[in-house]
């Protein structure tokens, strides 16, 4: 595959050249000594697109660009095209705007684009014969399945709040972006990217609501509870002691 980035080819080709597979070459994932791998069955896909997600919420480019320049392993370790994964990508940080605004999310997508992007990969247009009413239904199925019987309630408070974010909360968050193109990035893998994202916002009744919502569309408790885990490597040591009591009040309710 070419890749838009020279310094990047020239750092994948030098290791081949050198006759060392990324495999045998790599250094331990960064989650490894996080405590975040404990019976989870996620794959290093899935953590490192939760990664790039988190530190486009918390605005580090710097990791940003760090979690990028893994795909190459990601795609050597487990057999996955680059244009999958950069596909996959795009679209993580694409969907963060609904949590961290549009210039963090600018602001990645700057980053990774100048560290390479391979050629074919790109972002996946929206389907310009949908209709706002289209969005709306797709909306009210997705949000459906993440908050189940509590979505009416949910609703109600939002229209309370303001009749806007009602409006923009189904047709636009719900119906527009996490129901994108569930062939690159499922909404499973959406979810714990929402809950990567604002591990480390301090926004605990938020982060709850899609802890939830990630249960609801097929995530394991140990998946989302090893999602929980890595904020430490996004946000620092204060926002994992928050995640973490945001997890343990969760598990108490629940009895």
């Amino acid at each position: 595959a070419e890749y838009m980035g020279a310094q990047h080819i020239l750092e994948f080709n030098l290791m081949l050249r050198a006759g060392r597979t990324l495999r045998c070459c790599a250094a331990p994932w960064p989650w490894t000594d996080a405590g975040s791998n404990i019976n989870s069955s996620l794959s290093n896909r899935t953590r490192v697109l939760c990664l790039l997600a988190g530190s486009t919420s918390k605005g580090d480019l710097d990791a940003v660009g760090r979690w990028w320049r893994l795909f190459p392993r990601v795609s050597e370790e487990g057999n996955i095209a680059m244009k999958d994964l950069h596909n996959a990508g795009l679209e993580v940080v694409l969907q963060t705007h609904l949590f961290a605004g549009f210039p963090r999310t600018i602001n990645a997508l700057s980053t990774v684009h100048a560290i390479g992007v391979v050629r074919d990969a790109h972002e996946i247009a929206e389907v310009s014969t949908v209709s706002i009413d289209q969005y709306r239904a797709t909306g009210v199925e997705v949000a459906e399945a993440i908050y189940g019987r509590v979505l009416p309630q949910v609703r109600a408070k939002m229209n309370e709040l303001s009749p806007c974010i009602e409006e923009w909360f189904i047709e636009h968050g719900y119906g527009r972006v996490l129901s994108r193109v569930p062939n690159v990035v499922s909404l499973k893998d959406r979810e714990l990217c929402a809950v990567s994202a604002m591990s480390g916002m301090n926004v605990p009744s938020q982060l709850v609501s899609h802890i939830r919502g990630s249960l609801r569309v097929g995530n394991s408790r140990d998946d989302v509870f090893s999602i929980l885990r890595m904020t430490q490597l996004i946000w620092g040591s204060e926002a994992q002691e928050q995640a973490d009591a945001v997890w343990m009040t969760f598990e108490r309710a629940r009895y």
